[in-house]
């Protein structure tokens, strides 16, 4: 065998590897900001190898007077530089959506956000269609007729699409950001096509123009891995302070220098990222006013933390989650738990709040991700947030998946305290399926409770018009969580919310002044006679609008299910200190939800046949609740 021939299934079996990484980090690169990882990652396969199959279609007529190594060059040029940017490009469509979102065209800019996305992937699945018919051909002729050897160029290229598609998810993506990755690999992809230019070309006097277009290439890529932290902190940036970075088209290019560094950390299994507090508006000023203790006066600096981009906590407002979480439950359980069982909740956030009842002997957690812990742990605003819970020695933390922990787990607790990020895919909708359900009802003690972060059962409710928080069931996924349960096994099932008081005279006292701001702003620099100033009724209706915002702004849903029927729960005081009172333990539950008698199995999520997602898979994700 020649040389030529082993350096063509060389360069197969790379190139090969190039372009499926290409198409996976674009598929990673849409399912961050689209969510439904599975569904963009078959979408982008399946484009891909569509494209592939028009690109080997139209492959004689590209570059049609072009000799077959140049031409394989200028395809493998093209696709470096294609390939290198396709991460960044993704992030500009996610700005520009952002910016037409700002002008008020929310469908414009979801259909441009997705219709940039599959064009890219079509454009590197056209180009990578070309390149392996050339590749063949080249080979074929270098084999002078002998026998015809495309069955060994399949094989290389099959083995370099392998190669590619183990490397992402185990080595790449755990240690580097994407744009590291586009560029790393469009290096290796504009080596190879200079390789093939100096070793196959046979007009070796037409080649200089593309030498040092190959070269211009390479430095420029080699530029950009070193510069790819700017780049990550530029588009970072534009995600998180997107109401800035889409106030107008120069906005959209602008660098924010003036705007904090987001911190981010990866593990194989999300990113992490920390950044600095963002101000919204009257939130910011009332969240204070519901609290009568200070739980974390330590913090000097307060943080905001993002898991795979979604709003995980702020460390100025985790409390209300995370007390709201952990002594609800408690408040309508007779007896503390002496045994408990934690499912995620890696910040350790959950954990500081259950070590505040000295009756708990031992807590069980059990976190996915090692990374989080570690964090958790060292971090020194986190670790200061969590009060150090998880250094207690009587949390046992456990890295493990949740769902082998329970179905594998011989052990008996007294509580189950699930802490699961959204389920915005479906590896993420496992940990809420039946048969999840199933293992945790079998460990949880005949007389304990489960209660479990039950996400978007509160979203798009509203107060009526006498007051009261009304649910809007169609459009949120209380059924599904429902159903589910119902099926595994629980008898008792009740949702509850965060919801804290409209009547909270602080938060009145506070709106107040920031509705007399805003009417100054608005009357600034009028004449005397322009200024039409409120009514006092127009006032407190103000007031109240903006009280009852805030409060539903902070209304994040939980489930508490038993295995036994419990028909009306008493609230019990526990001496421990907590913004949760019986006032806020009985508003919680004060929220008419519907309950079946029979299961209704159309709604139950199962692994089998998932019902959650509950949302469009044409979405562009948004890092910030916002009400």
């Amino acid at each position: 065998m020649s040389k030529k021939l082993l350096l063509i299934y060389f360069v197969t079996f790379v190139v090969a590897a190039c372009s499926i990484l290409y198409e996976l980090l674009l598929a990673n690169s849409i399912s961050l900001i689209a969510g439904s990882t599975v569904v963009w990652y078959s979408v982008t396969i399946g484009v891909y190898l569509g494209a592939m199959g028009v690109g080997a279609f139209y492959k004689d007529k590209i570059f049609a007077d072009t000799e077959l190594s140049q031409k394989l060059f200028n395809i493998e040029v093209i696709l470096s530089i294609l390939g290198g940017m396709v991460a960044a490009l993704v992030s500009l469509s996610y700005s520009l959506s952002v910016y037409f979102i700002s002008l008020y065209w929310g469908q414009m800019a979801i259909a441009f956000f997705f219709f940039m996305g599959i064009t890219l992937v079509f454009a590197v699945g056209f180009l990578s269609g070309i390149e392996l018919p050339l590749l063949m051909e080249i080979g074929n002729d270098l084999n002078k007729g002998k026998r015809r050897i495309s069955n060994r160029i399949l094989g290389a290229d099959y083995f370099g699409s392998l190669a590619g598609a183990v490397l992402f998810p185990i080595v790449l993506v755990p240690n580097l950001s994407s744009y590291q990755i586009g560029f790393i690999v469009a290096l290796a992809n504009v080596v190879m096509a200079l390789v093939v230019l100096l070793s196959l070309a046979r007009k070796k006097n037409n080649t200089s123009s593309r030498k040092i277009i190959g070269l211009i290439v390479l430095f420029v890529l080699v530029f950009g891995l070193f510069r790819s932290w700017q780049i990550e902190q530029f588009f970072a940036k534009k995600y998180y302070y997107y109401l800035d970075a889409g106030e107008s088209f120069g906005a959209i290019f602008s660098k924010m220098k003036d705007y904090p560094d987001i911190e981010r950390i990866r593990s194989p299994y999300q990113q992490i990222d920390i950044m600095e507090p963002v101000e919204f508006g009257p939130s910011d000023f009332l969240v204070g006013s519901y609290f009568n203790y200070e739980s974390n006066n330590d913090i000097i600096d307060e943080r905001m933390v993002f898991l795979n981009g979604d709003w995980q906590f702020a460390t100025y407002v985790e409390r209300v989650y995370h007390e709201y979480f952990a002594h609800v439950p408690m408040g309508v359980s007779e007896n503390v738990p002496k045994k408990v069982l934690v499912l995620g909740g890696g910040d350790g956030m959950l954990i500081r709040e259950l070590l505040k009842y000295s009756e708990i002997g031992e807590i069980v957690h059990v976190e996915l991700d090692g990374k989080m812990i570690e964090l958790a742990k060292q971090h020194p605003i986190l670790s200061t947030a969590n009060k150090n819970s998880l250094h207690n020695e009587k949390v046992d933390t456990i890295v493990d998946d949740a769902f082998r922990y329970v179905k594998r787990t011989e052990r008996e607790f007294d509580a189950i305290y699930i802490d699961f990020p959204v389920p915005a895919d479906y590896n993420i909708s496992k940990v809420y399926s039946r048969e999840f359900y199933f293992f945790v009802e079998d460990c949880l003690a005949d007389d304990g409770f489960l209660v479990m972060y039950a996400p978007g059962v509160g979203s798009f409710s509203d107060f009526n018009e006498e007051g009261k928080v009304i649910p809007n069931e169609e459009l949120s996924p209380w059924f599904q969580y429902y159903h589910t349960l119902k099926s595994a096994g629980f008898q008792t099932i009740v949702p509850y919310l965060s919801l804290l008081e409209v009547d909270n005279p602080n938060a009145w006292e506070v709106a107040g002044e920031l509705v007399d701001i805003q009417e100054a702003e608005v009357n600034k620099g009028k004449p005397i006679e322009e200024i039409n100033g409120l009514t006092e009724e127009e006032r407190w209706g103000r007031i109240e609008k903006m009280v009852r915002a805030h409060v539903l702004s902070l209304a994040e849903s939980f489930i508490i299910a038993r295995k036994d029927e419990v028909h009306v729960f008493g609230v019990h005081e526990h001496d421990v200190e907590t913004i949760i009172g019986p006032k806020r333990i009985h508003l919680a539950f004060d929220v008419p939800f519907t309950k079946d008698e029979e299961v209704n199995w159309r709604y139950v999520n199962s692994i089998m046949k998932p019902t959650l997602p509950h949302f469009s898979v044409w979405r562009i994700r948004f890092p910030y609740k916002i009400n």
